[in-house]
């Protein structure tokens, strides 16, 4: 092993196995570096209730025909309680469980699809729109 190693030695390979590896550390810890300087940049942008209910929620659940989500709302609670931006009695964990969870018709929505802090946020506006 040690007459294998010298001979590597000579033939410079160990020096070029050596900067490969340095190069792959240094590498492997700027991209960490970069991650988590993105994570902290995302983290301080206010996040808008509103905006995030236009991306994910609007498609289904807008008021008028053709919404599955307002149309189902509709038959099994009444028209009352249809359009979740008009409804008064919606508590944020209420909305952060059925996002997280589904119901009926509606998919769950997973953490790598709709964050905490964004499911924060929307549960926080559908819970607060109509009462203030």
């Amino acid at each position: 092993m040690a007459r294998e190693l010298a001979e590597m030695m000579k033939a410079g390979v160990f020096r070029a196995l050596l900067v490969t590896f340095i190069t792959c550390l240094l590498l492997s810890c700027s991209e960490k570096q970069s991650v988590d300087t993105v994570a902290v940049a995302k983290a301080e942008v206010p996040i808008d209730g509103a905006e995030l209910y236009k991306q994910y929620c609007i498609a289904c659940h807008a008021e008028g025909p053709g919404h599955p989500g307002t149309m189902r709302l509709g038959i099994r609670l009444g028209e009352d309680k249809a359009v979740l931006t008009k409804r008064t009695d919606l508590q944020a964990v209420y909305v952060k469980t059925i996002v997280r969870q589904g119901i009926l018709l509606m998919p769950p929505f997973r953490p790598s699809e709709i964050s905490d802090a964004e499911l924060e946020a929307l549960a926080e506006y559908l819970s607060t729109i109509t009462k203030t």
